[in-house]
């Protein structure tokens, strides 16, 4: 997957991020997968203390803790097996979350995506978790 360009000129709305977020467990479920959606990015984290996950999807620009900053806490706080990440975006002008998806090589997903997209991102995430694990 190629990196992205991003831009933080001002937060995001989290309406259609929640209504989206919503359409995509669906999605997974249908592909046979157990899905969890958090609020934002702090609640994801107390999601992630509580329970291990095998994968997190993210949006890079969330309200209060975005998706890079998500990352690297949760390698923080689990630095020996943290879950397999993609990282999701449908803007592509941001210099400094291009550098960030280059330099750590994480999947990113395109807005607008496919299921198909999902599954691709879902295989490369996961075959470099088992890669290095």
């Amino acid at each position: 997957m190629e990196s992205n360009e991003l831009s933080h000129e001002r937060e995001p709305d989290p309406q259609p991020a929640r209504a989206a977020a919503g359409v995509g467990v669906d999605l997974l479920h249908g592909d046979g997968h157990r899905a969890e959606t958090a609020a934002d990015g702090r609640a994801a984290l107390t999601m992630l203390d509580r329970e291990a996950y095998d994968l997190v999807i993210s949006d890079i620009r969330m309200p209060g803790l975005d998706g890079p900053t998500l990352y690297g806490e949760i390698v923080r706080r689990q630095p020996a097996r943290p879950p397999a990440f993609v990282f999701m975006t449908g803007d592509l002008l941001g210099t400094e979350t291009r550098d960030f998806l280059e330099r750590s090589g994480l999947p990113c997903l395109r807005k607008p995506f496919t299921l198909e997209d999902v599954r691709r991102a879902l295989a490369l995430a996961l075959d470099g978790v088992h890669a290095a694990g």
